[in-house]
């Protein structure tokens, strides 16, 4: 079967406003120097698209690496 998976998108913006926040490219960037693909979909998105064969361990090292991203980042 092809075409089968599982898609996500982050959406990042601010809480009050809901104005886009520009860090989607740096977030980015900090995951793929950390070893996680994450990509910049539009102007607040971040797509999230793991296999669906993935393990319990590997989600939540990849969940793991992005908050450590996003906090360095907003840092």
């Amino acid at each position: 079967m092809t075409g089968v998976g599982m898609v996500a998108a982050l959406i990042l913006s601010h809480p009050e406003t809901g104005e886009p926040l520009p860090i989607c490219t740096d977030v980015c960037v900090t995951c793929l120097q950390r070893g996680l693909l994450v990509v910049h979909t539009g102007r607040e998105s971040l797509k999230l698209t793991p296999p669906l064969c993935i393990s319990e361990a590997a989600l939540l090292e990849g969940l793991a690496v992005l908050e450590e991203a996003l906090m360095d980042v907003v840092a």
